[in-house]
């Protein structure tokens, strides 16, 4: 269990001279003893308006300022507000960016979409909610791009455009740092594991081969003028062997767990399934996205070796897809979570019936 400290920066009235000033800077001793102390996380909110509530308007400041005065503690937005007219997505990518930063990687990138009237109304935000969450889905997937894409192509949205630009600087997290969403009821819960945001780990892909690493360290075309020559060199070689010794197609796909900081080669077998499944999850929702349907999903044994808490996880998103998926597993126990949402067969002594 890991445990945190969660900041709104209350202050009832009456108000005297200095007491936002004692405010802020109690709250940051505390955060200060709290990293001392073992503390996991401490976490700030943002509001706006709210007098007495929150006096919490700028949390990126605060959360700076804690960094400079502690080693170890989470830093975490809880959260930031995503609709843009709130905060412009390239702005909130700067802003985590600069204090992963500062903070020598310890943010946690808290997102929500606002609720107070006295809020959204100061801000001219729509009260739709359905509207309210275009906006935060919206904001929050391009914020990522920005972070990780160089340069960030452009994008024109329902709410908010801007021409290709880099976002500078990049966090020191890769792709970028975990990313959480306010959930107050159900439907959120089951929103952020469609959209990757719940209990499978994030994965870095790289390509690994000896062209990668001279594209790593060298302008492209200075790269295809030496592959040129490697092919030219090795041809007879190669005409010999029956093969071609270089090219892309000698490089390996590196999986690294991002959550863990290690490559997911050298994970338990738990580890990497449930990166795997991060990663087939995340390629069903990008076809769906770019193609207009979801894939069928074909996965062999994918229930074992998963928690429980994983397995009820992927089945819920699995059917929030709306896809067709062939789940093969020797423990029916296993799918018991699935209930009336999917078909049972048995297959045995080369028969199948249906459970």
């Amino acid at each position: 269990m890991k445990f945190g400290i969660f900041y709104e920066h209350q202050l009832p009235r009456p108000w005297n001279e200095g007491d936002e000033h004692r405010l802020f800077q109690e709250a940051l001793d505390q955060v200060e003893l709290a990293d001392k102390l073992g503390i996991d996380y401490a976490w700030e909110v943002e509001h706006h308006f709210l007098e007495e509530y929150s006096h919490s308007s700028a949390p990126e400041i605060f959360l700076a300022a804690c960094s400079q005065r502690t080693k170890r503690i989470r830093l975490g937005h809880g959260i930031c507000l995503m609709p843009p007219k709130y905060n412009h997505p390239a702005r909130v990518a700067e802003r985590i960016a600069t204090l992963d930063l500062v903070s020598n990687g310890r943010v946690e990138f808290g997102t929500g979409e606002s609720a107070s009237l006295m809020e959204l109304g100061g801000f001219n935000v729509g009260f739709d909610a359905v509207e309210k969450r275009r906006m935060w889905t919206e904001a929050v997937e391009q914020c990522a791009d920005m972070m990780v894409m160089n340069p960030y192509p452009g994008f024109k949205g329902e709410f908010f455009e801007m021409p290709c630009r880099n976002i500078v600087p990049k966090p020191v997290q890769k792709p970028h740092p975990p990313v959480w969403v306010a959930c107050s009821n159900r439907e959120t819960i089951k929103l952020a594991a469609r959209l990757g945001i719940g209990p499978f780990p994030r994965a870095a892909l790289a390509m690994a081969g000896e062209i990668d690493g001279w594209l790593a360290t060298m302008a492209a075309l200075d790269a295809e003028d030496r592959l040129r020559a490697e092919l030219a060199a090795s041809r007879l070689r190669d005409a010999e062997a029956g093969t071609t010794s270089c090219g892309p197609h000698r490089s390996d796909l590196a999986v690294r767990h991002l959550d863990l900081d290690l490559p997911a080669a050298e994970g338990s077998t738990g580890q990497q399934k449930a990166v795997l499944v991060s990663i087939a999850l995340a390629h069903a929702r990008l076809v769906a996205l770019s193609r207009g349907r979801a894939p069928l999903l074909l996965l062999d044994e994918i229930a074992a070796h998963l928690d429980a808490e994983r397995r009820t996880a992927l089945f819920d998103e699995v059917v929030a897809l709306g896809v067709q998926s062939w789940m093969t597993g020797t423990d029916a126990g296993l799918f018991a979570p699935l209930g009336g949402r999917a078909q049972i067969l048995r297959v045995a002594d080369g028969s199948i019936a249906a459970v």
